[in-house]
C-alpha cells in the first residue's frame, strides 16, 4: 500500500490497528466524485488533511465539508480555517500537522469508541445542515448585498414592499 508520505513510519501501525478483528476499516484510493456519498456512507473514520504547509492551514478541503455533510466521524488536522467551520471535539477529532502519531492515537480513539465517533458525526452533520443551509447562505448572500453594495432584493411576489427609510 502506498502512503502519505507525511505518515513515515506510521503507517504500517494505522494499518494494522485498523485490520484488528471487529473493526470495519478499509483502503481507498481515489474515489471518483459519482461514488463518494456511498464511500462515506461506509466509511468508520473519515481522514481529513494533515499537511504542515501554509496553505494546508488555511484551506478546509471538500473532503472534509463531505464528511461532515454525511455525518462521518472526521479527524483532521487543526489550524486556523478549520476553526472557522468545525469545532474540534464537538465536530470532530482534530491533530497537529504532519504529527502521524498522533493521528494514529485519533484513529485509535474512535475506533475503540463508537460512541464518541456516531456522536461526532451527529453533531458534524447538524452543525452543517444548519450553519450552511441554502435559506441562511441566501439571508447572507443578501445581507452582504445591502451592506456592501447598497442593493436590495426585489420583492417577491406576495410579499409586502418594505418601505423606505426616512
Amino acid at each position: 500500500h502506498r502512503w502519505p508520505p507525511e505518515w513515515g513510519r506510521e503507517g504500517p501501525r494505522v494499518e494494522a490497528r485498523a485490520r484488528t478483528p471487529g473493526v470495519a476499516a478499509d483502503w481507498r484510493d481515489d474515489v471518483p466524485l459519482a461514488e463518494l456519498p456511498v464511500e462515506l456512507a461506509r466509511a468508520a473514520v473519515v481522514l481529513g488533511v494533515f499537511g504542515a504547509s501554509r496553505k494546508a492551514a488555511m484551506v478546509v478541503p471538500n473532503k472534509v465539508y463531505q464528511a461532515a455533510a454525511a455525518g462521518r466521524p472526521l479527524i483532521t488536522r487543526d489550524g486556523p480555517a478549520l476553526l472557522e467551520v468545525l469545532r474540534p471535539d464537538e465536530h470532530c477529532l482534530t491533530c497537529p500537522p504532519a504529527d502521524p502519531a498522533a493521528l494514529a492515537t485519533a484513529i485509535a480513539r474512535l475506533l475503540d469508541d463508537p460512541g464518541l465517533a456516531s456522536r461526532l458525526g451527529r453533531a458534524a452533520r447538524a452543525h452543517l445542515l444548519d450553519r450552511f443551509s441554502p435559506e441562511r447562505q441566501a439571508t447572507r448572500v443578501r445581507a452582504l448585498l445591502a451592506e456592501g453594495l447598497g442593493v436590495a432584493p426585489a420583492p417577491t411576489a406576495g410579499a409586502p414592499e418594505a418601505s423606505p427609510a426616512a
